[in-house]
């Protein structure tokens, strides 16, 4: 089912300095004595090779290398094409919908059928007059003589005049986090802070930016695709991002599903200070917040001074000038919280009021500096994901929820609780609401991507 690299012990890829990704670059493959893949590069004056522990994902010699290198994508597995549902069983599936259509007087024909990885959608025109509200009274009807219990309407179709009916496809396959960095949607992205989620209905990959977010909120139920997601999102910022333009602060209750970040913490994370970047302890993690709330209001005073209106602006302007100034680039800087629901209803009432009190302070003032927030829970209810943070969260990923009103308490809407699980997740941003289905990390490509990052011998503060 995957493309895997067999039992390869080394791997060669050209880095250019000035690409943003390896997979940008034309090349030329040739296999050399030691069957280890070796790519020339074709843009610099003279040849840039590397050479990886395909094992591991470290870089061998790596004292050899001046400049800080982007993770490859070679490190990740990728899908193969699979074929999609026989003819006959899409066309069988449309006479069992058109029957129904007959049998409850509807005036509706199909127009298209859309397939993807998890369900296949069928699109519906309906005669002019008749009430939408008709058709949504029909669901239930839908879902018994069709025997999916999982099955739902779109309405309307996202840019369209027309109806979705999907339907979850029997049989389906993993979306690796590996195609989604070789496609040409993430290669080519102009984002400034690209995050590869999965793949839309319409079979093509969602790759948002989170400056124009400016800060997410995933919320769904146990072992539906939280953790996974957190990964996916962190490891995009990391096939994109150098150390000089990215800072991450990381804060996990449970202290294992964000443990493997830890080796490089000297070269991503806001301070490089264990105590204050990765614990539990309610004193640490009210002084690491206030660390970042000290940093929003002195990149303020730096921007006023300046005269830019935002960090953006700011560090174009720094790029521009004459004389080398890298250090004065502001990092744009991450805060993930897992688990926000132990930290914001904990035992110890004044820390919880402070915490709350502090983070949507800098909800609600750090997006021009240049600081993002991303929190997850578990628990989707009114008592965590309150008014404020609906107001300072306008951009949500719910993934499937056990009640129609938790689904609300996420989205406004009473969706979330009919998805399919394992990644399937509806991503709220700029005020529309598409299905997505999610990409998976495993732990070891995490682990790869880590140690191509902490064996490289470069400063990480230039």
């Amino acid at each position: 089912e995957f493309i895997k690299n067999d039992s390869e012990e080394m791997i060669s890829e050209p880095i250019d300095s000035r690409s943003k990704s390896s997979a940008k670059m034309p090349v030329k493959k040739e296999i050399n004595e030691f069957e280890s893949e070796v790519v020339e590069n074709n843009i610099l004056d003279t040849e840039t090779v590397i050479q990886i522990n395909i094992e591991t994902g470290q870089l061998i010699n790596s004292d050899r290398y001046l400049e800080y290198i982007l993770p490859v994508p070679d490190l990740l597995e990728i899908n193969i094409k699979k074929r999609g549902k026989e003819s006959g069983d899409l066309n069988q599936t449309k006479i069992e919908i058109l029957k129904l259509f007959n049998a409850f007087n509807i005036p509706a024909k199909i127009t298209a059928i859309i397939e993807s990885k998890r369900v296949t959608t069928f699109e519906i025109s309906l005669s002019q007059g008749y009430p939408v509200v008709k058709l949504e009274k029909h669901l239930k009807d839908f879902r018994l003589r069709l025997g999916e219990k999982d099955l739902r309407f779109i309405i309307p179709m996202p840019g369209r005049t027309t109806v979705g009916l999907e339907i979850p496809n029997k049989n389906f396959y993993n979306l690796l986090f590996g195609t989604l960095v070789n496609s040409k949607e993430f290669i080519n992205s102009q984002c400034i802070m690209p995050i590869a989620l999965g793949q839309k209905l319409d079979n093509s990959f969602c790759i948002l930016d989170l400056t124009k977010m400016p800060h997410l909120l995933i919320a769904g139920a146990t072992g539906q695709g939280k953790s996974v997601c957190l990964h996916a999102i962190i490891l995009s910022l990391l096939f994109k991002m150098k150390p000089s333009e990215l800072k991450l602060i990381l804060i996990d209750p449970k202290k294992v599903e964000l443990n493997a970040y830890k080796r490089i913490s000297k070269a991503f994370y806001f301070k490089d200070d264990s105590l204050r970047n990765y614990q539990t302890e309610n004193e640490f993690i009210l002084q690491t917040i206030l660390d970042l709330e000290y940093e929003m209001e002195n990149r303020y005073n730096i921007l006023a001074r300046s005269g830019h209106k935002d960090i953006s602006e700011y560090n174009n302007y720094v790029k521009n000038k004459l004389t080398n100034s890298k250090r004065d680039i502001l990092p744009y800087i991450v805060m993930i919280v897992d688990e926000f629901s132990d930290l914001s209803l904990s035992d110890d009432k004044v820390f919880s009021k402070s915490f709350n009190s502090h983070l949507n302070k800098l909800a609600g003032k750090s997006r021009a500096a240049g600081i993002h927030l991303i929190i997850a829970t578990q628990r989707p209810s009114v008592k965590v994901i309150t008014g404020d943070i609906k107001a300072n969260f306008p951009a949500r990923i719910a993934f499937r929820v056990s009640s129609t009103v938790d689904s609300r308490t996420i989205l406004e809407s009473g969706d979330a609780n009919s998805l399919l699980g394992s990644g399937d997740m509806l991503v709220n941003f700029k005020g529309e609401t598409i299905r997505v289905q999610g990409c998976f990390v495993s732990n070891a490509e995490v682990e790869k991507i880590c140690n191509f990052i902490k064996s490289q011998k470069v400063d990480f503060s230039s």
